[in-house]
């Protein structure tokens, strides 16, 4: 499986929130593993969730019972968009994280997307900080 069949399979999705959970899981640790082999740091991945995350204590702090995202909240998750490309300019081994999180920003067209989403990131910052300390612990092992 590689980076573009994942882009492909996200960009085919009407809705992030149509996106089989068995599989954005999987997803993301295809994900979370091209990253760490292209060198991405923690600190680089952790900036997004930060942000994400801060959107998704917004969007729960409301009570947002009809799952249509406000425009404010909508205006931050498309501000996710600049600030991946901008930490993709500086750090050219988040481009492929940059090429499936973009066409996941578009297809979020709810709370119930966004939150799905902000699940499937969830789980990319999971995968690559056990890929990280997997290879920590084989480098210090003498078996890299």
């Amino acid at each position: 499986m590689s980076i573009d069949n994942v882009v492909n399979r996200i960009k085919n999705l009407k809705t992030f929130e149509d996106y089989d959970t068995e599989q954005m899981i999987k997803d993301a640790e295809i994900i979370a593993e091209t990253a760490h082999k292209n060198g991405a740091k923690t600190n680089q991945i952790r900036k997004i969730h930060t942000h994400i995350t801060k959107i998704y204590s917004a969007v729960s702090s409301r009570n947002l019972e009809d799952n249509i995202i406000p425009q404010d909240i909508k205006d931050e998750i498309l501000f996710i968009k600049p600030l991946i490309a901008y930490n993709t300019v500086r750090n050219s081994n988040l481009s492929d994280l940059k090429r499936v999180l973009d066409p996941s920003i578009d297809k979020i067209k709810s709370i119930k997307s966004f939150e799905k989403f902000k699940k499937f990131y969830d789980s990319i910052v999971a995968y690559f900080k056990f890929y990280e300390e997997n290879n920590k612990v084989n480098y210090k092992g003498g078996k890299r």
